[in-house]
């Protein structure tokens, strides 16, 4: 009940709740096309046909942490939230301080970048 929410919301603008509806029913279209063309004639008084596709904005997409897996042997042993870009020795450097996981302790440490660590050995 989107429709609902939006009519009894006053924290959102109806510039943007104008847009919110454009956009769900742009995005229901190819899936549900006769209901979204409904719909939208009905709030816009006009064809959905005559609208493009929403574009998208690189900017908002681009998060600046992740989610670090720190493994010990393949399997999960912690998680924690560090910044995007990290570089092999900077995220030893965390698990030491973090977690007292000091690299020159295991045979092999095996890191992809943005993504996981793992101690093997």
């Amino acid at each position: 009940q989107i429709s609902e929410y939006l009519k009894n919301n006053d924290h959102i603008s109806s510039g943007m709740k104008k847009n919110i509806i454009q956009n769900i029913c742009l995005l229901l279209n190819p899936f549900a096309p006769h209901i979204s063309s409904e719909i939208f004639y009905k709030n816009f008084n006009t064809e959905i046909t005559q609208l493009s596709w929403p574009n998208i904005d690189n900017n908002k997409i681009d998060n600046p942490t992740y989610e670090l897996v720190i493994q010990i042997n393949g399997k999960k042993k912690h998680a924690m939230e560090v910044p995007t870009g990290l570089q092999q020795l900077e995220v030893e450097k965390l698990c030491l301080e973090s977690y007292e996981l000091a690299a020159n302790k295991y045979k092999r440490v095996i890191f992809v970048k943005d993504k996981i660590i793992n101690f093997v050995g």
